[in-house]
């Protein structure tokens, strides 16, 4: 994929990819960003893993508190097509 990349820097915490061939974006998710887009990666996240051969149960709120952790202690980066989360680890 880095050979369609327009952009890929790492500055201060900051990445940014962009993809010549769409609008995929990939970046740190800073922490002042997160709580606008907290309800749609929960979404996302019980999306992806509450349904197909290896389903699991997973309750928003803890889906929630344990991202609510990971923004306070580790890093997120985040995919998103134009303004939409598509992703994200």
């Amino acid at each position: 994929m880095c050979y369609l990349c327009e952009l890929l820097f790492v500055k201060e915490r900051i990445i940014y990819m962009s993809n010549k061939n769409n609008n995929l974006t990939i970046q740190l998710l800073q922490p002042s960003d997160y709580y606008a887009i907290k309800n749609d990666m929960v979404r996302l996240y019980i999306d992806s893993f509450t349904k197909g051969d290896y389903a699991q149960y997973m309750d928003n709120v803890d889906v929630s508190d344990r991202l609510d952790e990971l923004v306070c202690v580790g890093l997120i980066v985040v995919v998103l097509d134009v303004e939409k989360l598509v992703g994200f680890v």
